[in-house]
């Protein structure tokens, strides 16, 4: 959950505070303030503004260390930040046909003749699917005016996110290998090895390949 509200020092689990750190979204500088990590939030309250924001730690994708525009934190939100007034205002409505609103209906609208459009189609509409999933998303920076406590920053927020793993992450590491690769047991493997070779090489639906046949042609690539 992202909420914009006005932001105070959490009253426990605060791992690392600092003023003076700017918080860049978008292609925006929201303004300089003062920066919160704690075990369940990233929070930041701006100097010149009522309301910061607050960030729970699941919606925080990654993060890392970057050095663009200079060395600074970088990370992304699986959220589209939307803080009225200051980044992500919804566009409004055109009204009567205005920007752009019915354009090519009429007698100029053009005709599809069939000359490779679907093509052109496939492609655009790929291209719609990309700018929809990053419209989805938030990229953010924060950006202290000491470069020397982006380690610092970068650690504290290490620490926090390991606290709340992905639940995808979680179901990986709690589930079986051979359940996953088909719920084989110790009785099957052993069937199918002693089958091995009378089914083709298969196991457990598995194709053994091998890449011998390919060896000329590896050597070939190493040449």
């Amino acid at each position: 959950m992202v909420l914009i509200m006005p932001v105070s020092p959490p009253e426990y689990g605060l791992m690392y505070t600092a003023n003076n750190i700017k918080l860049k979204l978008g292609d925006k500088v929201v303004g300089e303030g003062t920066i919160y990590i704690a075990q369940n939030t990233l929070s930041w309250q701006p100097s010149d503004l009522a309301e910061g924001i607050s960030i729970e730690w699941k919606q925080v994708s990654l993060h890392g260390i970057s050095s663009n525009p200079r060395k600074c934190i970088y990370f992304m939100l699986d959220h589209k930040v939307e803080w009225s007034g200051v980044y992500g205002d919804p566009p409004q409505p055109a009204v009567n046909g205005q920007n752009g609103a019915g354009a090519g209906v009429g007698n100029d609208a053009e005709v599809d003749e069939g000359n490779g459009s679907d093509e052109h189609d496939e492609e655009d509409n790929f291209e719609d699917a990309v700018d929809e999933q990053l419209e989805e998303v938030t990229e953010c920076w924060l950006l202290p005016d000491d470069i020397h406590t982006v380690d610092t920053m970068y650690s504290a927020m290490t620490t926090c996110q390991a606290l709340h793993p992905d639940s995808a992450d979680s179901d990986s590491e709690d589930s079986d290998p051979m359940e996953d690769a088909g719920g084989m047991d110790d009785e099957d493997m052993e069937q199918d090895a002693l089958t091995l070779g009378r089914n083709g090489g298969e196991v457990g639906g598995m194709q053994n390949l091998s890449l011998d046949d390919d060896d000329e042609r590896f050597e070939d690539a190493d040449e």
